[in-house]
């Protein structure tokens, strides 16, 4: 019985569990292939059912793509990687626990999207968190009373003050750009607004990037699972031998975060005031929110 998809529904986008199916761990090389790939056609926008069975398998395979890059190390029998040094076994640890406090931070503070550019209505984002990561989106963050290297500190070593960037420079795995595509402003409202970064505006500035291992490390990666090639540490593929010897292709990168920050200043934003007869002196006085 074919019974078409009248409206989006958040829960088919949950991967299944059920006797010998388990859709959160791929089991073969044929699974992994479907997994990376999408089932979008140009001819799903003449079909609003063929449109959301296609949003809903695309997010379904977000979903599980996040979940094997946050925990593929933990779900192995054996290991995934001959690791050259303890060095890189730390930067690896430091990428995946940036990730899981990063989705933690996004899952407790909440996360809002616009229908239009740079729009002021804002509704709480309906879709899998795991798809905020996905598709190469941007992500506007607002932070009130912390810095953004207090903030970068925490996601990546677990503690604000973890790391003085004055007088040792950016912290591995993160490392300086040379230039981004896209910048933020304030309005005078206290709305952040997302702006287009053109020639030399683009240059310069807190631009930072750290490459991660999308898809799991240890994991099939989608152009070359026919050659046997794995997602390495950083997201460079790597395959090993029969003798166990790992051999790395530098011409793919398996997933890159970029991050920018930008100080707008201090600025009075003032709050809705109760009404006149509720105000109690010295508790509810009219209060201001500095960004």
């Amino acid at each position: 019985l074919f019974c078409p998809a009248k409206a989006f529904e958040l829960c088919k986008c949950w991967p299944s569990v059920r006797k010998r199916l388990n859709e959160w761990q791929p089991p073969d090389i044929v699974d992994w292939q479907a997994l990376w790939m999408t089932p979008w056609s140009p001819s799903h926008l003449l079909s609003s059912s063929a449109l959301i069975s296609t949003v809903t398998t695309e997010m379904k395979r977000e979903t599980i793509l996040l979940y094997q890059t946050l925990f593929s190390q933990n779900l192995a029998d054996q290991p995934l990687f001959q690791w050259p040094s303890e060095a890189e076994r730390e930067l690896f640890d430091k990428r995946i626990m940036f990730l899981k406090r990063l989705v933690i931070c996004l899952g407790v503070c909440g996360v809002h999207c616009v229908e239009r550019e740079n729009g002021i209505d804002r509704h709480t984002w309906p879709y899998p968190l795991a798809s905020v990561f996905c598709h190469g989106g941007r992500i506007l963050m607002r932070l009130q009373g912390v810095q953004a290297r207090e903030m970068l500190n925490f996601l990546l070593l677990g503690d604000k003050d973890g790391w003085s960037w004055e007088s040792k420079g950016v912290p591995s795995p993160l490392y300086s750009r040379m230039a981004g595509s896209h910048g933020a402003k304030v309005d005078h409202s206290g709305q952040i607004m997302e702006t287009k970064l053109t020639a030399t505006s683009a240059i310069g500035g807190p631009h930072l990037g750290m490459d991660l291992p999308i898809g799991g490390l240890g994991n099939p990666t989608p152009s070359n699972c026919l050659d046997n090639f794995k997602v390495g540490p950083s997201g460079v593929p790597f395959r090993q031998d029969a003798k166990g010897d790992q051999t790395s292709s530098a011409r793919y990168q398996h997933g890159h975060l970029y991050i920018r920050w930008d100080d707008h200043g201090t600025r009075p934003i003032p709050r809705l005031a109760l009404p006149a007869s509720t105000v109690r002196p010295g508790v509810d006085e009219p209060q201001y929110s500095v960004e």
